[in-house]
C-alpha cells in the first residue's frame, strides 16, 4: 500500500517542478524580443555626424522572418517560432543595395573614387566569432536613371542592385559581411549585416540617416 505521507511528498514535488518550469517559460517569453532581419552598418563605422552615404544596403525580408524571436536568458540564447528553436537562415535571402551619385561631398559618410556603376562587383561573406566563409549567390541590376546630358557632374543617378545569397544550413548567429568593389577589385565599402530586434527603416528609399 502507498504511505500518504510518501503520495503527498511526491505530488508536492511535482507540483513545484511544474511550477519552476512554468516560471521560466513565463520568463523566457517575457525576454522574447521579434527578429526584423538583418540590419547593415558601414565597417567600420562612419564618421561623427555625417549626414548621407552613396550607398544604402537592406534586407529585403520573407515571410521565413514572420513571428521569429530571439529569446535570452541567463546562460543562453534562441531563435524561436512559437515553442520551435530555429537555428539556420532559409535556402536563401535577398539582400537589395541602392546607390545615389552626385550626394554632396560635405557631410557624406564615406569618400569614393570614380567608379563605373555598371561594373562594380560584390563580395559576400557569412562570418561567425573570426571564422568566415565565402558565400554564393547572384546579383543583378533591377534599377538605374542616368543624368540627363545637360547635367554635367551636377546630378545625381540612382543605380538599385538586388543580391539572391544562398544561406541554407547557415546558423542564425552567423553575420553577413558584403564588400562592394570596383571592377578591378579595388574596395569601395564594407557593410556588416546582423540579425536585429530594432524595426529596420526599410521603406526608407535614400541613404540619408
Amino acid at each position: 500500500m502507498w504511505d500518504l505521507a510518501a503520495v503527498q511528498t511526491m505530488a508536492m514535488k511535482w507540483y513545484l517542478l511544474l511550477a519552476c518550469c512554468s516560471f521560466s517559460a513565463i520568463q523566457a517569453l517575457a525576454g522574447a524580443k521579434p527578429v526584423s532581419g538583418l540590419d547593415f552598418e558601414l565597417s567600420p563605422p562612419a564618421k561623427e555626424h555625417c549626414l548621407s552615404q552613396p550607398f544604402r544596403v537592406w534586407h529585403d525580408r520573407d515571410t521565413f522572418f514572420k513571428d521569429l524571436k530571439l529569446v535570452k536568458s541567463k546562460s543562453t540564447m534562441q531563435y524561436r517560432r512559437g515553442q520551435d528553436v530555429v537555428v539556420s537562415y532559409p535556402e536563401s535571402i535577398t539582400v537589395k543595395v541602392e546607390l545615389w551619385r552626385g550626394l554632396p561631398e560635405l557631410g557624406s559618410c564615406v569618400m569614393l573614387p570614380k567608379f563605373d556603376p555598371a561594373r562594380v562587383q560584390f563580395r559576400v561573406e557569412w562570418q561567425r566569432d573570426s571564422q568566415a566563409a565565402p558565400a554564393k549567390g547572384t546579383f543583378a541590376v533591377t534599377e538605374q536613371s542616368s543624368p540627363l546630358p545637360w547635367c554635367e557632374n551636377n546630378c545625381t543617378d540612382n543605380w538599385e542592385y538586388e543580391l539572391t545569397i544562398d544561406s541554407q544550413d547557415v546558423p542564425l548567429q552567423s553575420e553577413l559581411v558584403l564588400t562592394i568593389e570596383r571592377e578591378n577589385g579595388t574596395r569601395l565599402v564594407k557593410y556588416v549585416g546582423k540579425l536585429s530586434t530594432a524595426k529596420l527603416p526599410s521603406d526608407i528609399r535614400l541613404g540619408v540617416q
